[in-house]
């Protein structure tokens, strides 16, 4: 515990302390830092919801694809073709994708509620109250105990680094996404858009030849032979171009996950390291002070 009068009997630590305080109060009651903060929030909100609706969208173009056949039938013996043998492992990855995209979505979402809540005027107002208090007590450091003093430091840096966390994690994330992340990800949604509008053309591709052998004239066998061949052809390259499609899916989607995981995971358990490294960083500085003493 904090000795009395120790801490703040010195004149420029109370002064240096009671600047803190103001400026820490003025700035969460002008809501200037929860300004920024839902800004950077929103925009990180929007590229999460339309990744969501393209993931959704190349699941249902997946879906079409994997109930379409193609047949070919030379001189009456059929060979089927089913892409759903190559989409169903890539569809199943777009599935969970998606999922990971409406989870990162609840989580800024989370994270605009509780801004939004520390901007309430009552949060607010129960902040500048810890504040003044300490305040108070700091000018009055003399006639109060060390033990009341040491809750009420505590208290008021534990809720002024809650107060500013969201808006500093918004921050530093929209930060990290422009200086670093932006590019793969404006890559990586170009290249889904891309993906969704091939399989959409090799949807609308009908493959289909056929021959009638018991009504067929030789010439008319012979050119059914012919664009049978051809279909053979065609469909050895819709094959390869399903495989490929196939390819560029995955690799985009693990991409964008963990590009996701990382901006709506992994930052925010940082911050929250963070913040408790703060805390105890700042209650060991104080310490300090007083065994200097």
């Amino acid at each position: 515990m904090l000795a009395n009068g120790h801490l703040f009997s010195n004149r420029w630590r109370r002064l240096l302390f009671s600047l803190f305080i103001v400026t820490a109060v003025a700035v969460a009651a002008s809501g200037i830092a929860d300004r920024f903060g839902l800004r950077y929030l929103e925009g990180g909100m929007k590229r999460t919801l339309v990744t969501f609706g393209i993931a959704r969208t190349l699941n249902g173009v997946i879906s079409v694809a994997q109930g379409t056949e193609v047949a070919i039938e030379p001189a009456g013996v059929g060979i089927n073709f089913a892409p759903g043998q190559i989409l169903d492992p890539v569809n199943d990855l777009v599935e969970r994708f998606s999922w990971v995209m409406l989870t990162a979505s609840a989580s800024l979402g989370l994270q605009k509620l509780l801004l939004e809540l520390f901007e309430w005027s009552p949060v607010t107002i129960i902040y500048a109250g810890s504040g003044l208090i300490l305040l108070v007590m700091i000018l009055l450091h003399r006639r109060v105990s060390g033990g009341v003093l040491n809750f009420f430091v505590r208290l008021f840096v534990m809720l002024t680094i809650v107060r500013f966390l969201l808006p500093v994690l918004s921050v530093s994330a929209e930060m990290i996404h422009e200086g670093f992340l932006q590019t793969k990800y404006e890559t990586a949604i170009t290249s889904l858009e891309k993906s969704e509008d091939d399989l959409g053309r090799l949807n609308s591709q009908g493959l289909s030849a056929s021959g009638d052998e018991s009504t067929a004239g030789f010439l008319d066998t012979i050119g059914t032979l012919i664009g049978s061949a051809k279909s053979g052809f065609n469909l050895e390259s819709r094959f390869q171009q399903y495989k490929k499609v196939a390819g560029e899916v995955t690799a985009t989607s693990i991409e964008l996950i963990v590009i996701f995981l990382f901006q709506t995971i992994v930052l925010p358990l940082a911050m929250l390291f963070f913040g408790r490294f703060a805390f105890t960083s700042t209650m060991r500085m104080l310490k300090g002070f007083r065994a200097s003493m």
